[in-house]
């Protein structure tokens, strides 16, 4: 089973910078095996039911947040999705789909 982890991503900025923290996160994403599944909770949504939407597809980039660099907004993540919708066992307000990676 690989690991969960948090990691708190920064100010947006930090996707330009290089520093000890993005070296880390580079060699992070280097040495872990690459999971099956990926399930990211965000404390930048309020709803009384938490639904993590996931689409057959890909994915565009959503930038939530104003005033950076430009190159921010140059910045493509283009994440591939496949909708499998589970209900989460730990909490009924959670409705969770995983997104599967190929």
């Amino acid at each position: 089973m690989n690991p969960s982890l948090f990691i708190a991503h920064g100010a947006p900025s930090l996707a330009l910078e290089e520093n000890a923290y993005t070296e880390f996160l580079q060699k992070l994403g280097q040495e872990l095996p690459k999971p099956k599944a990926i399930v990211l909770f965000s404390a930048h949504w309020e709803s009384t039911t938490q639904l993590v939407f996931s689409v057959a597809g890909t994915y565009e980039t959503i930038y939530d947040f104003g005033g950076f660099q430009p190159e921010l907004y140059q910045i493509k993540y283009p994440a591939q999705g496949q909708a499998e919708t589970r209900d989460c066992p730990c909490c009924p307000r959670f409705i969770c789909c995983l997104e599967r990676l190929s």
